[in-house]
């Protein structure tokens, strides 16, 4: 939570840093993937960067241990530098909005912070648990929220005020909704107690496990209007099920969220005196994200009926919603018919009519008027205004713009809204693009939006866009917070809905491809089903019939200069036979980088013949091979039979994970020790098991503390017919017999003695398993097919186990030698590498077959792209990101691409576009971290005063054109020179509403 737990004292005497490193990598083996429920914590960089490099400890990939950096230990945690405290009634302290995980702190699951806690001592804790989220029909996504919204429910007195004595503080995601909220007050109302600090601690809805369970008893505050704590402890909410539960036979409630700023002081409102607005039903669905709530807590007022009636007036009643008062909400109609959510500023009686002052909720105060109170134009709050607008309700908002003069005209920050930076990073670019810019400032675009057609978005994105655009280029804001354009897109693209981490790709595809078929001039689109015939036709007249033909159906300014056009070669290896086709696009061109997909993968292999020493092997294998090649590989150089071979990862002295044939090579991790054993039976029989054998001591910790030791093995056995005690036993005394050092009588053994006990166990399971030799049943039969079946050889203690089990000795093989250096992420490429790799002519894989007309069958063929039709504008995507149904991974490669003068001609085949084929830089987004996540963020250059400047969600600040290089780099944005070349950005007034 963002709730500082405590501060611990000086830790215990920590173990040696060997012994850390140990503890800790067995906890991150466990813990590789994020879990729903599992508890996660947050670390300072300083701190944790000085301990992995103290311990060595390689469990962590993000960051790995420098040798030469000092290896003194780390004094106490601390993470007093991560939070900052969000002042107010009810302050809360909260992580600083602009930290980066890896540059700023690093996220460990609690029970690593638990042992960092118990070693060194310090604080304070920051802990989130990790939560399920989905967009759409996309898969689920497990992540922490980073920054919850925290609520505060307070219920509601006869004089239809808050009663702060009944306070409950919970957090919510950004994707949870106002139902949410509904079923945590109906669940709670009448059970409040606020221990010091405003923590509720007895409420029925808390999950088990959450900060309530670990605070023990609450204690209640006498005081109606008690002042907070320094800070609020916060508890997550509760989940659906278990509040529905809670909620059954509960009396009706109305919601209620504040209109103003309860800390904002006002000349005409009494000092903390907090203006209310009644939820509207078309707002319960809407997620909390969108409600714009500030930083710190929000309070949410819950009103149920007292003796009959509701305490408030101005509600949602049929009989009251037209008892107007000064700050009432109601839906007005504007001048030009659109419905909008609007505030009562004013009241007044003139001619025996009531007459409201009234305020068009996020537009300018110029716009508000006089309205008489029984006219058509005003509706009851939440049943005639959009989404969108119903949900802005608060100009002080943490989630609202900042209003002030930006130091540089254009160069304004955008509002993270949760995990929304890959948005921002690309709205940013957009919003520095020549020509784009003043088209929509000087709202050139709205004669042009078509809101008949089927393939738009009735011209939402084209509005929410210039809107925002107009804010940015007003000269009247420092930070904008794009939060209706979020929304707006939301509904047109489901997974850009919630609040998870995109691509900043494939937003901008949808955003150029939306404003493109919003701007389409076209009301009827010709339909032409015929292909366009290639023979005897010169690629310039085949270029020309297919612009026109694409015209017929697409005609707008954004086609006009960011339209450009592919060619397609394809030659039938049969006949020779070759086909063209020209491709449109829009703005994007999606380069490979050209760098080895393979990787130098380390096995181990442990030989069945016991007087062969296990080798170890090194083989080049594509990351997106499966097993089943990489068994073929090692085979191959180790002379032996793939089909015998069980390839498995060891980690602690056991086996901790075995591969099947399709697993891809691509999940072996670098940091992952992969194990290749020899097991002729396997390759001998058609139905058998591979059962991990572990060798197992006592530790001196204690007499039932028992800890892997020595090199693993496997054993495979034949389930074509049962298996007996006797054939678990002969089968392992065949895998142990080089281990044995000593031997000692053992009865019913199949070999003269053997100095272990051997048991069959699963470990899913907490049973002690069963015993393979005992006297009298050794042809009894034994359970090998269970789950997670282990073999436990139990050496007796310690020292005795040293004495019997004799460790194998690992050679390495000649092709374990390093090779010379190069390749990713050494010396890097250059951008006209990527676009030669672009146009390379390629053959087709097996599944992309081409159906030749003359051959009149599918066939193999060779394929290549070429450039024909420059754009004015274009965004050259280096492709980082790789993704199979095996492997996944980001190519951190440094890519050298010019800032000025990038020449186009090389790679057009166009007579024309050769003509004037410069382009120069003005905007990059980049992406740092890994998959699955990382940040995203920009560097654009000012067209109005030509520098360059760093744009990372609500920070912006100067830079220098050389830093504009660097390997984060994703999307470079080019504009071809002598185009759009600068010119005033007007500052136009709000558009009128």
């Amino acid at each position: 939570t963002d709730t500082v737990l405590g501060t611990m004292s000086a830790g215990t005497q920590a173990p040696a840093p060997d012994a850390q490193a140990k503890d800790v990598a067995a906890i991150m083996k466990d813990s590789s993937k994020m879990k729903e429920g599992d508890k996660w914590c947050y670390v300072t960089r300083r701190w944790f960067v000085q301990w992995i490099n103290h311990t060595q400890c390689e469990a962590f990939w993000e960051q790995k241990p420098d040798e030469a950096a000092d290896r003194s230990a780390p004094t106490a945690l601390n993470n007093d530098e991560l939070l900052g405290e969000i002042k107010g009634k009810y302050p809360v302290m909260e992580i600083k909005r602009d930290l980066q995980e890896q540059k700023d702190y690093f996220i460990v699951p609690s029970a690593v912070y638990d042992l960092f806690e118990g070693w060194y001592g310090g604080g304070p804790r920051v802990e989130r648990v990790a939560r399920s989220f989905k967009a759409g029909l996309l898969k689920p996504e497990v992540k922490l929220v980073k920054h919850p919204i925290v609520l505060v429910l307070l219920e509601c007195q006869k004089d239809g005020e808050p009663d702060h004595s009944t306070a409950i503080v919970r957090e919510y995601a950004p994707a949870d909704t106002m139902e949410d909220v509904m079923k945590d007050a109906m669940a709670n109302v009448g059970k409040t107690e606020v221990k010091p600090g405003g923590m509720d601690t007895t409420t029925p809805s808390a999950p088990e496990g959450s900060a309530a369970d670990e605070d023990g008893g609450a204690e209640k505050d006498a005081e109606k209007d008690t002042e907070a704590a320094d800070s609020l402890e916060v508890e997550p909410a509760a989940s659906s099920e278990a509040a529905s539960e809670d909620t059954k036979g509960k009396p009706e409630i109305k919601i209620w969220i504040p209109a103003t700023d309860p800390e904002a002081k006002g000349k005409d409102k009494e000092e903390g005196k907090v203006e209310w607005q009644e939820l509207a039903e078309m707002q319960k669905s809407m997620e909390l994200g969108s409600f714009q709530f500030k930083a710190g807590s929000t309070m949410i007022l819950i009103e149920s009926k007292i003796d009959g009636k509701w305490p408030r007036k101005g509600g949602s009643d049929e009989d009251d919603w037209k008892d107007f008062k000064v700050g009432s909400k109601v839906d007005v109609e504007d001048t030009v018919g659109k419905w909008l959510s609007s505030t009562v500023k004013d009241t007044k009686e003139e001619d025996g009519k009531t007459m409201l002052y009234i305020h068009y909720d996020n537009y300018d105060v110029r716009w508000d008027e006089w309205i008489e109170s029984n006219s058509e134009r005003v509706a009851k709050h939440g049943t005639k205004a959009s989404k969108e607008r119903a949900s802005s309700y608060s100009s002080y908002s943490y989630y609202s713009g900042t209003e002030g003069t930006p130091s540089t005209s254009g160069i304004v920050g955008l509002r993270n809204l949760g995990n929304t930076c890959f948005m921002n990073s690309t709205l940013q670019c957009m919003m520095q693009t020549p020509w784009l810019t003043q088209f929509f400032t000087k709202k050139e675009h709205l004669p042009q939006i078509n809101k008949e057609n089927p393939l738009g978005h009735n011209g939402r994105i084209a509005e929410e866009f210039g809107a925002l655009v107009g804010k940015v280029w007003s000269d009247k804001y420092t930070v904008v917070a794009p939060s209706s354009f979020k929304q707006a897109i939301g509904e047109f693209a489901p997974q850009f809905s919630g609040y998870n981490q995109q691509d900043s790709q494939e937003l901008l595809s949808f955003l150029v491809d939306g404003l493109h078929e919003d701007l389409n001039r076209l009301k009827k689109k010709e339909y032409d089903p015929n292909p366009l015939e290639s023979k005897g036709k010169t690629d310039t007249e085949l270029a020309k019939l297919s612009w026109d033909k694409h015209k017929k159906r697409h005609d707008s300014a954004i086609l006009d200069h960011m339209g450009g056009m592919f060619r397609s070669k394809v030659v039938c290896p049969v006949c020779n036979g070759v086909s063209r086709k020209f491709d449109p696009f829009l703005l994007t061109l999606p380069v490979p980088l050209p760098v080895s997909d393979s990787k130098r993968q380390e096995v181990t292999v442990v030989f069945a013949d016991p007087k062969a020493s296990p080798t170890k092997y090194t083989v080049d294998i594509a990351k997106s091979a499966e097993i089943g090649e990489l068994k073929t590989e090692v085979a191959s150089i180790a002379k032996v039979d793939s089909k015998s071979l069980v390839i498995a990862e060891v980690f602690s002295n056991k086996i901790y994970k075995q591969y099947k044939e399709r697993d891809g090579v691509g999940s072996i991790m670098d940091r992952d020790i992969i194990f290749a054993f020899e097991c002729p039976k396997a390759a001998e029989i058609k139905e058998w098991v591979s059962i991990p054998v572990h060798h197992v001591h006592k530790s001196t910790y204690g007499a039932y503390d028992h800890r892997e030791f020595g090199d693993p093995r496997v054993l495979v056995l034949d389930v074509s017919k049962p298996v007996t005690r006797k054939d678990v036993a002969a089968a392992l005394a065949s895998v142990l017999g080089p281990s044995i050092e000593k031997r000692t009588p053992y009865k019913d053994s199949p070999v003269e003695d053997q100095p272990y006990t051997a048991v069959l166990k699963s470990s899913w399971e907490s049973s002690p398993g069963a015993e393979v030799y005992e006297e009298g049943k050794g042809e009894e039969e034994m359970d090998v097919t269970g789950r997670d079946i282990i073999l436990s050889v139990y050496w007796g203690e310690e020292e005795e186990a040293k004495a019997a089990y004799k460790p194998i000795t690992v050679i390495d093989d000649e092709s374990c030698k390093p090779k010379e250096a190069g390749g990713k992420g050494k010396s890097g490429v250059d951008l006209v590498d990527c676009l030669q790799a672009f146009t390379k002519e390629e053959k087709l894989k097996e599944g992309n077959e081409y159906y030749c007309k003359t051959c009149k069958k599918l066939l193999t063929v060779t394929k290549k792209m070429d450039m024909w039709k420059l754009p004015d504008i274009m965004a050259i995507q280096l492709k980082r990101f790789q993704y199979t149904q095996q492997w996944r991974d980001k190519i951190d490669v440094f890519v050298d691409f010019p800032l000025e003068g990038l020449d186009m001609a090389p790679h057009t085949l166009s007579p024309e576009d050769k003509k004037n084929a410069l382009y120069d830089l003005y905007a990059v987004s980049c992406h740092g971290g890994g998959l699955g996540g990382g940040h995203y963020w920009a560097y654009v250059k000012n067209h109005k005063d030509g520098n360059w400047y760093n744009m990372n969600d609500s920070s912006t600040g100067p830079m220098r054109a050389s830093s504009v290089k660097t390997s984060e780099a994703y999307l470079l944005f080019y504009v071809r020179r002598g185009f759009g070349k600068a010119t005033t950005a007007e500052t136009t007034s709000k558009t009128e509403p």
